[in-house]
C-alpha cells in the first residue's frame, strides 16, 4: 500500500543519509570516550556501521519495491509482522522524541529565559509542516544544508589550524580494552545504527538499483567527515573535548580574526538545529507513514499532528537533567538500540533466505 506518491532520486537519498548521520553527532564527540584515542573509536565504529548497511542493502535488495513494514509481514507473517513493525514505529517515535528534546536542551542552556517547551513546540510544528509536503521536501533541504555545513566546516577548520597540537592524541591506547570497545559501539550505534530508518523510506528512491551504492557513498563521505571532525577537535581541545559539554562550540569560540570573524557559536547553533531538523524529521516522518500503514490508511497526512503532539508529550517526559541523557546516550543507548540496528533486520534476513522470500529471479521478478 502506498501512501507516499512522491519520489526522491538516488542523489537525494545520498543527500538525505548524509545530512541524517551528520545529526545531532557533530554536537558532541563521537567516541568521547576513548579520549585521545576518540579518532581509532570513530574509524572502528564506522566500519561496524557498514556491517549494518549491508544487512539493510540486503534487504531492500531482496525486497525491491517494499518498505520495512512490507517486508516484515511478507516474512513473518500478517500477525508477527505486524507487531514486530509496531515495536519499529515506538523505536521510531521515541527516537525523534529524543532528537527533539536534545535540541530543545542545548537551546535551554543557551537562552535560559525562555522556557524550554517553546523550544519543543517551534522546530517540531516547522518539521510537522515538512513532513506534510513528503519526503522530497526533506530530501531538497538536506542538499541546501549539506552544502553548507561542509563548506563551514572547512572554512573553520582552516581557520583552526594554528590552534590545533599534534601532541593532543598522545598517549595511544592508553585505555582499558572495555572501554574502548564501548566507546566503538557507541560510535557504531549512533550515528550508523539509526539508519535501519530508512528501510521505511527506501521503496520511494525513483531508482532503486543504485541505492544500494548511494547508500554506501553517503557512509563513507559521512564517516570521512565525522572523522576529521574528531580529529580536529581532539587536535584543538585535547583533554579538555570529552568533558566539555558541547566540544563543537568549545572549539569554535577560538576563532578569533582581528575582533571581527569571532562568536562563530551563534552560526554553529544554526547549523545544529538544521541537522537535527533533518534527523528528527525524517524519524518523525517515518513513524507517521507507518503507523497510517499499520492501520490501513488512504493518506498519512492526518495522523501529523496528532503524532507531533504525542512527541512533544514523551519529550517533555524525558530527561530532567543533562546527566542522564549522557549516561543513555553513551552506557545504555549502544546496547538496546542493537535490538532494531542490527538484531531485528538479521533475524528478518536470515528467516527470508531460510523460507527463500524475496529471492530475485535471473529476470528480477521477486520469487
Amino acid at each position: 500500500m502506498k501512501l507516499e506518491n512522491q519520489r526522491i532520486s538516488s542523489n537525494q537519498l545520498f543527500y538525505l543519509v548524509f545530512a541524517f548521520l551528520l545529526g545531532s553527532t557533530v554536537m558532541f564527540l563521537p567516541g568521547a570516550m576513548a579520549g585521545s584515542n576518540a579518532w581509532l573509536a570513530m574509524l572502528l565504529g564506522t566500519l561496524e556501521g557498514f556491517i549494518f548497511l549491508a544487512i539493510y542493502n540486503s534487504l531492500a535488495d531482496r525486497h525491491p519495491g517494499k518498505n520495512l513494514i512490507e517486508i516484515n509481514i511478507l516474512v513473518f507473517g500478517s500477525f508477527l509482522g505486524k507487531a514486530l513493525s509496531w515495536l519499529y514505529m515506538t523505536y521510531f517515535l521515541y527516537i525523534s522524541a529524543q532528537v527533539l528534546r536534545t535540541f530543545a536542551a542545548f537551546f535551554a542552556i543557551k537562552m535560559t529565559s525562555t522556557p524550554l517547551i517553546v523550544f519543543l513546540i517551534t522546530p517540531l510544528l516547522v518539521s510537522a509542516f515538512a513532513v506534510r509536503s513528503g519526503l522530497e521536501v526533506l530530501a531538497r533541504y538536506s542538499q541546501i544544508i549539506l552544502m553548507t555545513v561542509i563548506f563551514l566546516f572547512f572554512l573553520d577548520s582552516i581557520l583552526l589550524a594554528k590552534d590545533m597540537d599534534i601532541s593532543n592524541f598522545l598517549p595511544f591506547m592508553d585505555i582499558p580494552i572495555n572501554k574502548m570497545l564501548l566507546s566503538i559501539q557507541s560510535v557504531a550505534a549512533l550515528p550508523f545504527g539509526l539508519t535501519v530508518v530508512f528501510l521505511m523510506i527506501i521503496n520511494l528512491v525513483s531508482n532503486p538499483s543504485e541505492t544500494g551504492s548511494f547508500m554506501k557513498k553517503s557512509f563513507l563521505f559521512g564517516g570521512i567527515l565525522l572523522m576529521l571532525y574528531t580529529l580536529r577537535t581532539t587536535a584543538v581541545l585535547g583533554s579538555y573535548a570529552t568533558i566539555s559539554t558541547y566540544p563543537a562550540i568549545a572549539t569554535v569560540r577560538i576563532i578569533n580574526i582581528g575582533e571581527i570573524y569571532t562568536r562563530l557559536e551563534i552560526l554553529l547553533s544554526v547549523v545544529f538545529l538544521s541537522l537535527g531538523f533533518v534527523k528528527g524529521s525524517i524519524f518523525y516522518y517515518s513513524a507517521v507513514l507507518g503507523v497510517s500503514q499499520l492501520l490501513k490508511m488512504r493518506s498519512y497526512r492526518p495522523l501529523v499532528f496528532p503524532i507531533g503532539a504525542l512527541l512533544l508529550n514523551i519529550s517533555l517526559s524525558l530527561y530532567d537533567e543533562y546527566i542522564y541523557d549522557t549516561i543513555d546516550t553513551n552506557m545504555l543507548f549502544p546496547f538496546y538500540s542493537m535490538i532494531f540496528a542490527l538484531f531485528l533486520p538479521l533475524l528478518t534476513l536470515i528467516a527470508a533466505k531460510i523460507k527463500k522470500i524475496g529471492c530475485k529471479q535471473e529476470d528480477g521478478v521477486d520469487a
